[in-house]
């Protein structure tokens, strides 16, 4: 009996050795399958990516097969979406985006790049040499899911010459030194509901120039690869509803051109959690509005200028000077701003606006900024409140003119030597309308409530209230 059994009993073993191997083999060896819909969710066309994550495969071939087949369908009637179904998708190649297209990660997808290059750019770089204006690229939608940076620089997203972009509900992590999203040259750009994390410079306590998001001038030598260098400036654009945590810097624009504008900006209602320095930073934007967001423990809130300091990353334009504009026409208010020690190493501020009038012309790192008047005016700074946890000016002007700054609460809770002040109305700021404004100073560290340097003409005071700073409530120097 024993010698009759003993071999089927082993071969039994085997079989079900052998099945275990199958499905063993078979859970690994998923495929999943990325699908093209048309608006009424039709499946157009499917791709099969195969997720056999114990070979180390990488998967953009799916994905920007999708992308190929939507540039030759998909049209200004017919908007096509791209599904990702949940998942890490891990991206060897950038990803091209063509017209027309909707990008849609399930809530549990996730695209990791391997290499320091970008996740999705508009069209190839061979596309791009002949994009001008705003139409080279349109309706193109990314929604959902999560772009994972993998530690590396180059930005998730960068395009220029586009309008009718959309970036909604996606996750942005794990950059370091370099952007999450970067745009120039475009209008009708949103982006709504994301949040952004995990964003590191090499050295926290240098001036590094990384917002997440950055708002960039379409300039050869600071945009490289971006088309037709044609003037074309960002316009009508809407950040909303975002949240920053952990970040170099927020937002904005840290270059300019001269004599070239951003036009309606919109930034409202966004979040920003301890950002090393400011949260938004404005440079020539005209006829904006930076409303209704918070800014929590950041070692800046808001900076909104006309020119750079010292002239970085400012560059005359093709052609000669374009008209430098004063009148910038834009709203800072109802922001909650608090400002933390952090290693930021400049000034530290709520919200400053700064310009500057040259005498004559600047040259810096062999660049010539031309001599003009570059100071702001038409600015209205009102319903901040700003709460200042380490020596910060609350509101700090210069090279600022015909500009109100109403109703504003500043609240310090700072201590130390450094010389800071609630309202700062400092060089070449003139017509200044201060006006029922309320600084409070519980550790009566504050150097002045409100200072005004002179002459500041026209500039008035009228209604502020000031508690309990360590030298004089106003100092007025006219």
């Amino acid at each position: 009996m024993r010698s009759i059994f003993f071999p089927k009993i082993i071969a039994g073993i085997l079989l079900g050795l052998a099945v275990i191997f199958i499905c063993s083999f078979n859970a690994q060896a998923q495929t999943k399958t990325i699908t093209v819909k048309n608006a009424k969710q039709k499946v157009l066309k499917k791709f099969p990516v195969d997720t056999n994550a114990a070979r180390g495969d990488w998967y953009s071939e799916g994905l920007q097969a999708a992308c190929a087949y939507c540039q030759e369908h998909a049209s200004a009637k017919n908007i096509l979406e791209i599904y990702v179904p949940a998942g890490t998708y891990k991206v060897e190649q950038t990803i091209n985006i063509y017209n027309n297209t909707t990008i849609k990660l399930n809530a549990k997808a996730k695209l990791i790049r391997k290499k320091n290059n970008g996740i999705f750019l508009f069209g190839t770089d061979e596309e791009k040499k002949k994009c001008k204006g705003y139409n080279a690229w349109r309706n193109i939608t990314f929604q959902g899911g999560t772009l994972d940076g993998n530690g590396k620089s180059t930005c998730l997203i960068q395009f220029s010459h586009a309008t009718g972009i959309n970036i909604r509900n996606v996750h942005f992590t794990n950059v370091k030194n370099g952007h999450f999203v970067q745009f120039a040259g475009s209008r009708k750009v949103t982006i709504y509901k994301c949040l952004f994390d995990k964003h590191s410079v090499s050295n926290p306590a240098s001036n590094s120039n990384v917002e997440a998001v950055q708002l960039d001038i379409l300039n050869k030598t600071h945009f490289p690869k971006g088309g037709v260098y044609d003037g074309t400036v960002n316009r009508d654009i809407t950040i909303t509803s975002n949240t920053f945590n952990g970040i170099n810097r927020g937002l904005g624009s840290h270059s300019g051109e001269v004599g070239q504008y951003f036009d309606r900006i919109l930034v409202k209602n966004n979040t920003f959690n301890k950002n090393t320095g400011y949260a938004i930073r404005a440079t020539n934007w005209r006829n904006s509005q930076i409303t209704g967001n918070v800014i929590r423990n950041c070692g800046s809130g808001i900076l909104f200028t006309n020119i750079t300091s010292k002239g970085n990353n400012y560059y005359p334009v093709a052609g000669g000077v374009k008209r430098i504009v004063q009148n910038l026409k834009s709203t800072i208010a109802n922001n909650k701003i608090s400002v933390a020690k952090t290693p930021y190493p400049a000034v530290r501020f709520g919200i400053s606006i700064f310009g500057e009038k040259l005498t004559s012309a600047r040259k810096v790192k062999g660049v010539t900024i031309p001599k003009g008047d570059y100071r702001v005016c038409g600015v209205n700074i009102k319903n901040n409140q700003i709460t200042l946890n380490t020596p910060s000016h609350g509101i700090w002007l210069r090279g600022t003119y015909t500009s109100y700054v109403t109703k504003n609460k500043i609240y310090s809770l700072a201590t130390g030597k450094t010389r800071f002040i609630g309202v700062y109305l400092a060089d070449a700021t003139a017509r200044i309308n201060v006006t029922g404004n309320t600084v409070t100073d519980k550790k009566k560290a504050m150097t002045y409530g409100i200072c005004v340097n002179a002459p500041n003409k026209g500039t008035k005071l009228t209604g502020n209230k000031v508690s309990s700073v360590k030298k004089e409530k106003i100092h007025d120097q006219r």
